[in-house]
């Protein structure tokens, strides 16, 4: 059976896009006040002491408070790691006597935290504290938790999932995996289920997700059901299992019958090793235009354990101590509030060909370079290129400039279109074809700025230390998958499709609308803005070397 690509279904937006903007480089204050809120008892905070530790280690010239419960506060002052140290009691010294009300009212927290703070951390796995921060006066605040319970958080750390095998929970005692995990081409789509009427047919509407399982064996049921319609007569439904995305492990061709039901969709299999993922699909061939075939997941469960020396998950020593998810929080916030990539981070230097070289060194002294790298390797990532050439004649109508065009030889022709939209200027310098990935650095270390997609240029010019603006499509969040230098930023739009984690534009149900949204102009004021920041810093460069003299 040949699986299909999706269909495109152009849609039309009521309103515009949310554009959102993400600078990775924002500066850090000299000597910064960082809170600490640690209330459980004597025992959390010996735990604790290994990410106290780290933490100081971290930020070894910041002022650290802590507010903690009185029991701690003579502990916590011999430890050394704080410049302060607050006691404020929400939990009974006794464990036995929580009632889960806080001792002491929430003004006299606000009493003990206050302050204007650079970061507020709190440093307890358990979720009960968690709502203190936002009574807490600071521009970063950091914790463990999920982001729809604690919006307010903007450094969080995800709780540990039930298993490290895979997302979607242990199978030991079933499993049921919504139709939103698949990868779906049905062409109708509810909150909790998704339905077929049969106009998209003869390929597979749904696979997925990609499970790990372990050995032993499994009973996958289908949740198919016939709706609307007295029977599937003139269609057919298949299901099938595969492993490793390509390896047909058991199909099934079901009745054409009104009552398909989950009993009769049932396909048992073996997991014959550990580590191979599983995927579940549903093909339909023919079409039954009175009837619609509806999809509510599919039920997951072992029916034995397989390999008898397998350890229950519980316990297994891989599951992780309450101290090191703190070590992890803070961990986090360090690498969130320090500069990922040193100056040069990439030191061996390979210069271009004789011919690249040529053409850089008729750019005139004192022009601005910008490189534009319009294409990744997934076309759903790729801003369109008449938007490229569009943003290069913008660029070029102020001031003194070059656009450098890089690309792999397969990608000249459309990068050509970059050139022939704006008549040929010749202060566009397509390199296409012409430079290696070895000599990319030093090219892109002469640049001023470089503008590009989510791409692997995007990541090399941040390693670089060189101003980037990477435009992103809604496939992959910035914040996720975004170029950390501390010169980079991102553009992204706030469609509600996104993250889709797609890599080829046919799957793209929506017209592309996260890339369409984003206009030239948009991209223009953030790169002179980036532009204008590169033209200072060689102002007060002049300065400095002039003062030197």
């Amino acid at each position: 059976m040949k699986r299909a690509s999706l269909p495109t279904h152009p849609v039309q937006p009521s309103r515009k896009a949310e554009i959102v903007v993400r600078d990775f480089g924002a500066p850090a204050r000299p000597r910064r006040r960082i809170l600490v809120v640690k209330l459980d008892h004597f025992g959390d905070f010996i735990i604790a002491l290994p990410a106290f530790e780290r933490l100081r280690r971290a930020f070894p010239r910041d002022h650290i408070a802590l507010v903690c419960g009185p029991w701690n506060a003579a502990g916590a002052r011999d430890s050394g790691l704080f410049d302060e140290v607050r006691t404020y009691t929400f939990f009974p010294e006794n464990v036995l006597a929580w009632d889960c009300r806080p001792i002491e009212e929430l003004d006299r927290f606000r009493a003990a935290a206050a302050g204007r703070y650079d970061l507020a951390i709190d440093l307890r796995v358990d979720e009960d504290t968690r709502h203190l921060l936002e009574h807490v006066d600071a521009e970063v605040k950091c914790g463990i938790g999920g982001r729809g319970r604690f919006p307010f958080l903007d450094v969080i750390l995800p709780p540990e999932p039930e298993t490290r095998s895979n997302p979607f929970g242990t199978v030991e005692r079933g499993l049921l995996i919504p139709p939103d995990r698949f990868r779906s081409r049905m062409p109708i789509v509810a909150p909790f289920y998704e339905e077929t009427d049969f106009s998209f047919t003869d390929t597979y509407l749904t696979d997925g997700p990609d499970i790990e399982l372990p050995r032993g064996r499994y009973r996958a049921i289908f949740g198919l059901r016939v709706v609307r319609g007295p029977c599937l007569l003139g269609a057919s439904v298949t299901i099938e299992v595969v492993r490793n995305a390509e390896e047909l492990v058991v199909r099934r061709q079901l009745k054409r019958r009104r009552h398909i039901g989950m009993a009769r969709s049932v396909i048992e299999f073996s997991a014959e090793r550990n580590g191979s993922r599983y995927e579940f699909r549903i093909h339909t061939g023919g079409r039954a235009p009175a009837a619609r075939l509806r999809f509510i997941g599919v039920w997951l469960e072992q029916l034995n354990d397989g390999d008898v020396r397998r350890v229950h998950s519980r316990f297994r020593p891989a599951e992780l101590h309450v101290g090191e998810k703190l070590s992890m929080l803070v961990e986090l916030v360090e690498e969130r509030t320090r500069a990922l990539y040193a100056d040069d981070m990439l030191p061996a230097r390979v210069p271009p060909g004789a011919a690249v070289e040529a053409e850089l060194r008729r750019i005139p002294p004192g022009a601005q370079r910008i490189v534009l790298a319009p294409i990744s390797n997934s076309s759903v990532r790729d801003w369109p290129i008449d938007n490229y050439a569009a943003l290069a004649g913008r660029l070029l109508a102020t001031g003194e400039r070059r656009i450098l065009l890089l690309g792999a030889p397969a990608q000249a022709d459309r990068l050509a279109r970059i050139t022939q939209g704006n008549a040929g200027d010749p202060r566009i310098i397509d390199l296409s074809g012409k430079t290696k990935w070895p000599e990319l650095p030093d090219i892109l270390r002469r640049a001023d700025l470089v503008i590009c997609n989510n791409s692997g240029i995007a990541h090399l010019a941040a390693a670089c230390g060189v101003r980037t603006l990477a435009i992103y499509s809604g496939s992959h969040l910035p914040q996720e998958w975004g170029p950390r230098g501390v010169a980079s930023r991102t553009i992204v739009a706030a469609v509600p499709c996104s993250p889709c984690g797609f890599d080829r534009l046919q799957e793209c149900r929506f017209d592309h609308r996260c890339m369409h949204e984003i206009t030239p102009d948009i991209v223009l004021a953030q790169a002179e803005q980036m532009l204008g920041a590169a033209l200072q810093t060689q102002a007060a460069a002049a300065v400095d070397s002039g003062s030197a003299a």
